[in-house]
This record gives structure tokens, sequence and C-alpha cells, in this order.
């Protein structure tokens, strides 16, 4: 095939969509019904060119898909590791508070003042401290926590059985994997 008649095909799919070239395959297999299995030499060339577009920007949205994946992965880090850091700077400024307070009611001072700032020791209401364990029933209340059934009406709903304000969804899952197949192919063509 002369080298303008490549470009201008490549010119012809370049832009278009995945959506696009599925079409347009699914378009040369109707001609090729019509043609009763047959492949008109016209067709035969487009349709090399669409399936190996086609299998590009598969093997592209892949790739795409799993720069993101690994992007993601990368800023989960960064955050775990951030997360860690707050952590442990709010854990040591506690820890700092906890021992102010210790020292100063074990001196018992209300008051500290710095150059620029002082803490203020002050009283609040009293905290309640419960062991359950040891609680009588006379002062524990009851507590009833209403959620859906999601087994029952998921059987029920399998069952053809109407439940009202349930329904269900059909999912689908992407998955891609690795085309041993078309590696093998090239590497036969080496």
């Amino acid at each position: 095939m002369a080298a303008s008649q490549e470009t201008e095909k490549k010119e012809e799919t370049k832009g278009t969509t995945l959506p696009e070239l599925l079409n347009q395959q699914a378009h040369i297999m109707s001609v090729i019904a019509e043609n009763g299995g047959e492949l008109p030499k016209e067709l035969e060339i487009m349709l090399d060119n669409i399936t190996l577009t086609v299998a590009e920007k598969i093997d592209g949205y892949v790739m795409i898909c799993e720069r993101f994946e690994m992007e993601s992965d990368f800023w989960k880090q960064k955050a775990t590791q951030y997360s860690k850091l707050s952590k442990t700077a709010d854990t040591i400024q506690k820890k700092i508070k906890e021992r102010v307070k210790e020292c100063m009611i074990a001196t018992g001072a209300t008051e500290i003042k710095g150059i620029e700032r002082r803490y203020l020791l002050t009283d609040l209401e009293d905290a309640v401290d419960i062991d359950e364990a040891l609680l009588s029933d006379d002062y524990k209340k009851k507590t009833i926590v209403m959620s859906p059934d999601k087994e029952r009406i998921k059987q029920d709903l399998e069952l053809g059985i109407e439940v009202l304000g349930a329904s269900l969804r059909k999912v689908k899952s992407l998955r891609d994997y690795a085309n041993a197949q078309e590696k093998n192919k090239s590497k036969k063509a080496k």
C-alpha cells in the first residue's frame, strides 16, 4: 500500500472515538453478512485499519486507566503519610496540654503566663465514667435500630415478589486482561 493511502486511512480514523469505531466495525460486519460472508476488497482494507485502530484505542484506554490507578495509589500513599504526620502532631499537642494541666493541678495553679500567651485552668461539668459490665440494668436504656434486610429483599425480588421501595439493578464489572493471543501473533511475525 502506498504511503499516501496509509496516511489518508490514519487521518480518517485519527479523531474517531471508540464508539464511532465500534459502529464502523458493526457496519462492516453487516456488509459482510449481506455479501454472504464474503469480504469485499474495499472493506477488507477498512476492516484491517479499523481493527488496528480499535485495538490501539482499547490498549490506550487500559494504559490510561492503569496510569490513573498508579496516580491514585501514589496520592493515597501521600495522604496516608500526611495523615500520620497530622495525627502525630495532634497527639503531641494533646500530650503537651495534658502535661501542663497535670502540673497545674498538682501545684494548685489556676493560671500560668508566658510572654505572649497564658493557660487558664477552669472547672467544667463533671464527666461520667461508666463500666457497663458492672452497671445495673436499671441504668440502661433499650435502643432499637431499624435497617433494611438486604438478603431477604434480594431473595424476594429474585422470586418475583414485589417489594415497595426496592428493586434489582444489573451490575457489570469491566476488567482488562493481557491479550496473550495478540502478543503471540506479533512474536511469530518477527
